[in-house]
């Protein structure tokens, strides 16, 4: 079971930044967002970690992004949360983090009518909601093994390896 904590000042700058660099609407329209340092289970003798702080479809994940119930807007809570492991931040640079953290921002995208114009929810808060992953593929190793580039899985992963820039995984020359 995870633990959480205040994040950390760090974190919050990183925040900070990326909100002012690519998310100005979020800025623009006061959304607030809480941003919270999660730890992993640790064993009680030794110290070490026994399972990660955040879990997505029950894989590990690094961080988290919700939308915070109207419930709990009404009774004080940020607009938005994020969660990121606070057991793996250290290990980051501090490039990782800021695209981690950029990442985590581009879930929330605010609810617009017709117009244009950005609805507000009951207590007058911008209107929010989880935006999607562009792309997410689950994948089984040993079908690709038995089926190649007929299984679905290797065609999803060679369909977005497609997508990716090259100068993202391949050293320039």
């Amino acid at each position: 079971m995870a633990t959480y904590g205040p994040a950390s000042a760090d974190a919050l700058a990183v925040l900070d930044e990326m909100k002012q660099a690519h998310h100005k609407r979020l800025v623009e329209t006061e959304v607030t967002i809480l941003l919270q340092a999660a730890y992993g289970k640790r064993d009680d003798e030794s110290g070490e970690l026994v399972s990660p702080a955040l879990k997505w479809a029950g894989y590990p994940a690094v961080a988290l992004a919700r939308v915070t119930s109207l419930a709990d807007r009404q009774a004080g809570v940020e607009d938005c949360r994020i969660q990121y492991d606070a057991d793996l931040w250290g290990s980051w640079t501090i490039s990782q983090k800021r695209a981690l953290l950029d990442h985590e921002l581009s879930h929330f995208e605010l609810v617009v009518d017709d117009e244009g114009n950005i609805k507000g929810d009951d207590l007058g808060r911008p209107k929010l909601k989880l935006r999607p992953h562009d792309a997410q593929v689950g994948a089984f190793f040993d079908i690709i093994h038995r089926h190649g580039r007929d299984a679905m899985e290797a065609m999803g992963l060679m369909d977005l390896c497609e997508r990716i820039p090259k100068a993202v995984y391949m050293e320039e020359q």
